[in-house]
């Protein structure tokens, strides 16, 4: 091939790369387009619902619209950060609506799909919202016999919070004991919110968050161990029906990760004979 075949090889070589790129633009920008848009018309829903005065059933349906729009948005992709401060208005109206059983079981669940949210977007400071709406959250649902369980629905979005933090840190020098605290914190109160035939789903889906951000620690520390494992025996001692047996098998496989770990990180080599196994 002569030197102007290959200029003319390298243009068009160009050209094909210049349109290709410039499709995948195209289809990036346009998905955050379309969430845009879809947002943007579920908000004027949302805002729609107004004159409330004493129109319990009006408020209703304002906090169930703004369940939907947040979960909804959640759902679509990444594009979640110009989002924000639109959601967290949201969630303030909807606070002020009043404090009947109704709106304070939607309020709970408005904060769950509302730290769901964030779960993509684990920064320190979004750490602070999380916890502060699962703080108030406790705060008035604690007293309320029928409405206490709900609690437990934040749970494993606020641990999946959690472990994206950890996940998403590169700088992993450090041992991460506070992010671990609080996952276990959220995970052992959980327990409290409810007789265990109540909270039980709520307790197996935050454990393999909690699970899952164990197995991120390379470090070895037996009381990971100790806590996988009993987590563990925890979901095992439940029935074998079909819709929790998947997550036995997921805990299992990531319970037998944590301890491979705690063996790889030692500063001494075991015998094989003494390695423990489960």
């Amino acid at each position: 091939m002569s030197l102007d075949e290959w200029v003319d090889f390298a243009f068009i070589c160009g050209i094909i790369a210049s349109l290709i790129w410039g499709a995948i633009d195209a289809i990036i920008n346009n998905g955050k387009k379309k969430e845009t848009v879809y947002f943007t018309q579920q908000e004027e829903d949302y805002n729609a619902l107004v004159d409330f005065k004493d129109n319990e059933e009006l408020k209703l349906k304002k906090a169930e619209s703004a369940i939907k729009t947040i979960k909804d948005i959640g759902y679509l992709g990444t594009y979640k950060d110009e989002f924000s401060p639109r959601a967290e208005k949201m969630y303030e109206e909807v606070k002020a609506l009043g404090e009947s059983e109704s709106l304070k079981a939607l309020r709970a669940d408005l904060a769950s799909a509302l730290i769901s949210f964030y779960v993509n977007i684990p920064t320190e400071e979004n750490a602070v919202k999380v916890e502060k709406i699962y703080q108030e959250t406790k705060g008035y649902l604690i007293n309320d016999d029928e409405l206490r369980v709900k609690i437990a629905k934040l749970a494993e979005p606020l641990i999946s919070f959690y472990f994206m933090m950890l996940f998403k840190n590169t700088e992993q020098d450090a041992y991460p004991k506070n992010i671990i605290t609080k996952a276990e914190t959220i995970y052992k109160e959980v327990r409290e919110f409810g007789s265990f035939n109540d909270i039980k789903d709520n307790l197996i889906e935050s454990s393999l968050p909690l699970l899952r951000l164990y197995r991120e620690i390379k470090v070895a520390d037996q009381s990971l161990v100790n806590s996988a494992k009993h987590i563990y025996a925890e979901l095992f001692s439940l029935n074998n029906d079909a819709q929790i047996q998947p997550m036995k098998q997921a805990a299992e496989k990531l319970v037998k990760e944590i301890h491979a770990n705690f063996i790889a990180n030692l500063p001494y080599k075991i015998p094989n004979s003494q390695i423990v196994k489960f």
